[in-house]
């Protein structure tokens, strides 16, 4: 019987050692790989849930579900304008009485916004059942507005679709004609300036918040009558710049200045006495202050306001659900819709 030398019996421990270890190293690579692709995948999985949460999130508001949502006495309504189905929220205050005629508010919603979220941070119906008005808040096209800063939608006529909403709201409700009102925010705003331009006929007062006149309807802007407008703006506004000039975000345009979008209304309304004040900061913690400028003493008892609010941002003052990081401050100071009603009870369309 022959004997295996030692260095044989080394060289074989040698390769059973290298053996185990490709083995062990198959093995660690086979669980690094598994667990790889694991991490890879619950990553992916996250990444498909996070863009499932974003895109529900800047979805268009299914108006049934949060009309019912934000009130039982809202109702989602439709019409077709241009051939495409076009939609809206209707508040009917709940004392409605259909012998007696209402005024209307029509409230316009952000750029990419919706009815539903204006809805919830303006609460115009909450004031609709304290002081006996209807409150429509029409839907965009791709949540902006044909606004006239010609940005956007252009084939879309939007000052159309609200004609035609007024007429519908006339054939649903007891409407009061000589008090329907217009207002806005943002890209909202835009188009209130723009339907204070063209549509004077119809609406009786008009209030722009975070908003001006976009530039290229200054030219023909020739409202059939004396139009009364009151603003709400702040010079530390990200958004929309005081001083006018190109918009800073969104979807852009050039827009006229605060003071020459406010100056202009006046010298259209030939109004010839003004005052200014500084309103006395009520809100502790709040850091916003507000001014207001009066032109009054106006064609046909038209009145031009501005409420000027330093520190402020691109918001609804008074307003819920605003992000501060985004938007900037909302000022407490002051109520927009309060305001904007109380201003619109003092004109009406002549009779």
């Amino acid at each position: 019987m022959r004997t295996v030398s030692v260095d044989f019996k080394v060289f074989l421990s040698g390769i059973l050692v290298l053996s185990l270890l490709a083995g062990c190293n198959r093995t660690i690579a086979n669980e690094l790989s598994t667990s790889q692709n694991l991490l890879r995948q619950r990553r992916e999985e996250r990444q498909q849930l996070f863009q499932q949460l974003r895109q529900q999130l800047r979805s268009e508001a299914r108006p049934g579900e949060d009309a019912l949502a934000l009130n039982p006495n809202f109702v989602s309504l439709k019409l077709t304008h241009q051939g495409r189905i076009r939609d809206y929220l209707l508040y009917t205050p709940v004392s409605y009485d259909k012998t007696r005629p209402y005024p209307v508010v029509i409230g316009f919603h952000g750029g990419t916004s919706t009815n539903a979220r204006f809805a919830r941070t303006t609460n115009f119906q909450q004031l609709a059942d304290e002081k006996q008005f209807l409150v429509i808040y029409p839907n965009a096209v791709n949540k902006n507005w044909n606004d006239g800063r010609g940005t956007v939608n252009q084939d879309i006529d939007d000052v159309g679709f609200v004609t035609a909403i007024i007429e519908e709201i006339k054939r649903l409700r007891n409407v009061d004609a000589h008090r329907i009102y217009a207002t806005g925010i943002s890209n909202g705003a835009f188009l209130v300036q723009r339907l204070a331009c063209e549509r004077s006929d119809l609406i009786a007062a008009f209030s722009s918040i975070a908003g001006a006149m976009p530039t290229l309807i200054r030219a023909n802007c020739n409202p059939a009558r004396p139009v009364s407008m009151m603003m709400i703006n702040s010079p530390d506004d990200r958004f929309v710049p005081w001083e006018g000039g190109e918009g800073r975000r969104g979807k852009g345009g050039n827009i006229m200045s605060i003071m020459d979008t406010l100056n202009f209304w006046r010298m259209r309304n030939s109004c010839t006495a003004s005052f200014q004040k500084t309103l006395i900061a009520e809100i502790p913690g709040d850091k916003t202050r507000v001014s207001v400028i009066n032109f009054n003493n106006c064609k046909s008892n038209s009145e031009v306001v501005l409420y000027k609010i330093n520190g402020g941002g691109h918001t609804w003052p008074g307003g819920e659900a605003q992000p501060a990081w985004l938007l900037g401050p909302t000022s407490k100071q002051i109520n927009a819709t309060r305001l904007s009603f109380d201003f619109f009870q003092r004109h009406s369309l002549h009779r």
